[in-house]
């Protein structure tokens, strides 16, 4: 397993964590993109993803269902044990109908089926999750 991190450090933009599958050929794209506007943090290591999250400051996490360890949902829960306020999105290309209840339930903010989106409408959905004040 290979973990990808770009980091581009600005205090001008806010800070997200990918959590991604590994060879997830949309996320590098997406991470592209997502670092115009982010300071992007990437891996494919959901036990690396909490150690991460944990020690950093994120406006943001970006979970994929389907990773290594646990999935997006169990991710979630774990991430909430210890940070309420953090924003997250569990997103996978996957019926929402059957999957966005069960992340709500987990405590994302979120769920997006990331195969209905291009990169513009997902930043749009995630922009509408940082601005929202719940």
């Amino acid at each position: 397993m290979r973990d990808i991190t770009v980091e581009k450090m600005s205090d001008k933009k806010r800070k997200m964590l990918m959590i991604l599958e590994e060879n997830e050929f949309l996320y590098s794209c997406l991470m592209e993109f997502f670092g115009t506007v982010f300071d992007v943090v990437a891996t494919s290591d959901t036990e690396d993803a909490l150690n991460i999250v944990k020690k950093q400051k994120f406006d943001i996490v970006l979970a994929s269902l389907f990773t290594d360890k646990m999935d997006g949902f169990e991710v979630t829960k774990r991430i909430r044990e210890f940070n309420k306020d953090i924003k997250i999105i569990v997103n996978a290309c996957v019926d929402m109908r059957e999957n966005m209840p069960k992340a709500l339930k987990a405590g994302a903010n979120d769920f997006i089926d990331k195969s209905l989106l291009n990169p513009e409408e997902f930043l749009e959905k995630i922009e509408k999750v940082l601005n929202d004040k719940k």
